[in-house]
C-alpha cells in the first residue's frame, strides 16, 4: 500500500509531455499539414513547461508532506560513515603509495598514524551514535544483510556462469535469497 503523502508525488511525477506528442503524431491530413509548425511549437511548450514546472515543485511537495525528512542523528551518522569510507579509502591509497614505493618510510607511518588515529575516531562516533539511537544499529544490520545477500546472490550467479554448479542447483538457492530479500524489504 503506497502511504497517502507519496499520492501527491506521485501525481506531480505523472505529468508528462508524451500524451501531447503522441496525439500530435497521430495527427495526419490537411488540417495538420496546414498548422503543423504552430501545433509542434505549442506542443513542445507545453512539454517543456511540464518539465520544467515537475522539476521545480516536486521538492517543495516532498517538503511539504515531509516525506523525507531527516532526523538529526541519521543526518550525523551518514556524515560520520561517509567520512569514515573517505579515511578508509585514504588509507588503502597511502598503501599502495608505499607498495610502489611512491613514497618514503617515514611519510608512510607519519600519515598511516594521522589516518588510523582518524578512522578510530569515527569508529567510537559510529558506536556512541549506535547506542544512544538503537534504531541505527537495526537499520545497519538489516542494510548489511541485505548486501550480504545480495553478494551471495552474486557469487551463485557467477558459479553457473563458470559451470561450477548447475542451473537447477543455483534457481533453488537464489529463489531462497530472493524470498530472504523480499521478506527483508
Amino acid at each position: 500500500r503506497i502511504p497517502s503523502s507519496w499520492m501527491h508525488v506521485i501525481n506531480l511525477g505523472g505529468i508528462h509531455g508524451s500524451i501531447p506528442i503522441a496525439l500530435l503524431l497521430s495527427l495526419s491530413g490537411a488540417t495538420y499539414l496546414a498548422h503543423s509548425e504552430e501545433l509542434s511549437f505549442m506542443v513542445f511548450g507545453v512539454v517543456l513547461f511540464s518539465l520544467v514546472f515537475q522539476g521545480l515543485a516536486i521538492g517543495p511537495v516532498i517538503t511539504g508532506f515531509k516525506i523525507t525528512e531527516t532526523r538529526p542523528e541519521i543526518a550525523e551518522y551518514r556524515g560520520t560513515i561517509t567520512r569514515k569510507i573517505g579515511i578508509t579509502q585514504a588509507l588503502n591509497e597511502l598503501n599502495l603509495m608505499r607498495d610502489n614505493r611512491e613514497i618514503p618510510s617515514a611519510v608512510y607511518k607519519k600519515l598511516k598514524k594521522e589516518y588510523e588515529g582518524q578512522l578510530n575516531e569515527r569508529g567510537e562516533e559510529i558506536s556512541r551514535l549506535m547506542e544512544n539511537y538503537p534504531g541505527i544499529e537495526t537499520n545497519q544490520v538489516d542494510y548489511a544483510r541485505k548486501r550480504m545477500l545480495i553478494a551471495q546472490k552474486s557469487s551463485i550467479q557467477n558459479s553457473v556462469m563458470k559451470g561450477v554448479i548447475s542451473t537447477e542447483t543455483a534457481s533453488e538457492l537464489i529463489e531462497e535469497i530472493d524470498s530472504k530479500l523480499e521478506k527483508d524489504s
